[in-house]
């Protein structure tokens, strides 16, 4: 694995501390996620993952086990629905259980390419404040948790065709874990009408913002400031405690049954 890779994950970690590598998938070589691989890996010995929260390749926590061969079955049917049933064209992230799509298509969507099937699209920026105000994606929001709720959910629903775009730096933490909020929500909005989902197109960047600066920094309006940067690494501190905070909530609300974090912190 080259160096920049090694780095990516550790960067767009929620803990300002460098901590012992942990596996990004349950695929051996970094592989991209095809029937195949997911087959291999769940037939192959797995890593031991340190995190209460940590999950398999759809998000299934280790609380409650399941058979591999189902677990993998999921992904698939997954990957192919999503694929068949996608306004935009995908890509393979690292995250399985969420879709994914290219800078280049994010471009394609802001130059209007896809308004015959998308009429309405946010993006939504997952950084800190500081790193969203250093550059960012032209007419992208910075939003936190409990403002994604007040923005898409406690809102009467809109008749238009809507897509919602998340990312972050790298698009391996905060944007995963926000892109996942909203659906639980969505999910708990339309628990009578299930599998209804008010917002059934939401994405995630491949790459981040680090990856579409580099190749499309005409369409962001500042530069692109890391979230390690030294210039704010108290700010860096003051936010990672606080999504520490979220999550510890998260994860005893879970106990309960309960989807959303009750926490002062957004």
């Amino acid at each position: 694995m080259g160096k920049d890779d090694s780095n990516e994950e550790d960067n767009d970690s929620i803990s300002p501390y460098k901590s012992p590598k942990r596996a990004r998938s349950c695929t051996p070589g970094g592989e991209d996620y095809t029937e195949d691989s997911i087959m291999r890996a769940m037939s192959a010995p797995q890593p031991l993952i340190r995190s209460s929260s940590a999950t398999l390749l759809c998000g299934e926590s280790r609380k409650h086990h399941r058979p591999r061969s189902l677990l993998a079955a999921e992904c698939i049917a997954k990957m192919k629905e999503s694929q068949l049933s996608c306004v935009l064209p995908t890509v393979f992230g690292s995250h399985p259980d969420l879709t994914y799509i290219s800078s280049q298509t994010v471009v394609d969507l802001m130059d209007g390419k896809f308004k015959d099937t998308i009429e309405e699209y946010f993006i939504v920026d997952c950084r800190f404040p500081y790193e969203f105000e250093g550059g960012h994606i032209k007419t992208a929001v910075n939003l936190t948790e409990n403002q994604i709720k007040q923005m898409f959910i406690d809102v009467p629903v809109s008749p238009k065709k809507r897509a919602i775009i998340f990312h972050c730096e790298f698009s391996s933490q905060r944007a995963p874990r926000c892109c996942r909020f909203l659906r639980e929500l969505d999910r708990k909005l339309n628990i009578a009408e299930y599998p209804k989902l008010t917002y059934p197109d939401v994405f995630v960047i491949e790459g981040g913002y680090k990856k579409f600066f580099e190749n499309f920094e005409d369409y962001c309006d500042g530069t692109y400031v890391e979230m390690r940067d030294e210039r704010h690494f108290t700010e860096m501190k003051a936010h990672c405690g606080k999504l520490r905070t979220i999550k510890r909530v998260r994860s005893f609300s879970a106990d309960f049954g309960t989807l959303v974090a009750h926490s002062k912190y957004g």
